[in-house]
């Protein structure tokens, strides 16, 4: 609250179930504030930090002093939470991490940035950590972003669909890369450094131009197996990411949630008969135009095959779950084969269809299915019936 603010209206922050860590107020001389301006929650979780020489005037002074705690601190110093401009680079809005720790991460870049942008290590005193949720969104002229060596996370979206952005080159000191970190960006290369330990999910989704991917030979968490440009957890045999030219090795037991998705060149691929997990989107929404499931298959997941151009699909019948539909948004398809021998899942004769035997549910189908008799509830994610359709419930 900046120090020359002479009035603030009721209910101005009065803010509840939002998690409010603290209240930073430059005002020298505290005026009486109007009944609600901050919540009683608010006031009870929240610090309030103020001016040093000032505490004593806010405790005795209403709509303040309901603040459980307050403290004062140097009209420098920032609050974590705060978010601020650095005079080092004019184009980049940060947000303080820790008080403490002097830490702070990149928020927000100006879409009107052109070219090359540098990271500071250091902003106003605080070194720079992580590149947070969302900083680089729709950043559509920026071609290169140099990044500092004290960078230990990318947040989920980070650097997300800058159009002219080609390349990034990932700083060693890198520790965390979020689901969808790198999303959407027209690179063709990516080097995973040794130094990353954690990847909550495929940081590269809808990066389609991509060919090459590779992790630094050390790290100790993931790997890519040599010509397989693919990222790989090493202790789960979890393919995590992957891209059009991605040779799946032969000892993958997973395939990971969206580790092919949006990867629309991707034409093609050999799934070897390690695998027995497909998670959720894992390979949705590609330019493939068949599968072929192998026959040592456990588990699907919601729309691990969704949004391609196939026109068939056999379910092995080693599957014994399925959540939701994996078929999801395939519009193409016209058959369906649940392989004779499934204890859990069948597809009556003529009926395209995925049901599962114990509930009767119609688990999947597609343009061609006609729906048995003996089906009771049809699955919440089956295909949607718009216009002219083949589907018949006999």
């Amino acid at each position: 609250i900046a120090e020359g603010t002479k009035n603030i209206t009721g209910n101005a922050f009065y803010l509840t179930g939002i998690s409010v860590s603290g209240v930073h107020s430059l005002i020298k001389d505290p005026f009486e504030l109007a009944d609600g301006v901050f919540s009683a929650e608010v006031c009870k979780k929240a610090t309030l930090y103020v001016p040093i020489g000032t505490k004593e005037k806010y405790q005795a002074t209403k709509g303040w002093k309901e603040f459980s705690t307050i403290v004062e601190i140097a009209d420098n110093e920032l609050i974590e939470g705060e978010i601020f401009i650095s005079e080092s680079s004019n184009s980049l809005t940060f947000r303080v991490l820790s008080m403490s720790d002097k830490t702070c991460e990149g928020v927000s870049c100006d879409k009107e940035t052109i070219g090359k942008v540098t990271i500071p290590s250091v902003a106003k005193d605080y070194t720079v950590k992580a590149i947070g949720r969302s900083a680089f969104n729709n950043c559509e002229e920026i071609t290169e972003i140099s990044m500092p060596n004290t960078i230990e996370e990318i947040k989920y979206d980070g650097i997300y669909s800058c159009g002219k952005l080609s390349c990034v080159s990932l700083p060693s000191s890198l520790k965390v890369l979020a689901d969808y970190a790198l999303a959407y960006n027209p690179f063709t290369t990516i080097v995973i450094p040794k130094s990353v330990v954690t990847m909550t999910g495929n940081p590269l989704q809808g990066d389609s131009l991509l060919t090459t991917i590779s992790v630094e030979e050390g790290n100790t968490v993931y790997e890519s197996p040599a010509g397989g440009n693919c990222v790989v957890e090493k202790a789960t045999k979890t393919l995590i990411a992957g891209c059009q030219t991605t040779i799946i090795p032969e000892d993958i037991k997973t395939i990971g949630n969206s580790a092919f998705y949006a990867q629309r060149k991707l034409l093609e691929i050999a799934i070897p008969v390690s695998v027995d997990t497909i998670k959720s989107y894992a390979l949705s929404s590609t330019g493939l135009t068949n599968i072929v499931l192998p026959e040592k298959v456990r588990y699907l997941g919601s729309s691990s095959l969704g949004y391609n151009r196939i026109t068939s699909i056999t379910i092995p019948k080693s599957v014994e779950k399925i959540d939701g539909n994996p078929l999801m948004g395939d519009s193409l398809l016209t058959t369906i084969i649940v392989e004779n021998g499934n204890k859990t899942y069948e597809s009556p004769d003529g009926s395209n269809a995925i049901v599962e035997k114990a509930t009767k549910m119609l688990m999947a189908g597609c343009q061609t299915t006609v729906i048995p008799n003996t089906v009771k509830p049809i699955g919440e994610y089956n295909q949607e019936i718009k216009g002219e359709t083949n589907v018949e419930i006999i």
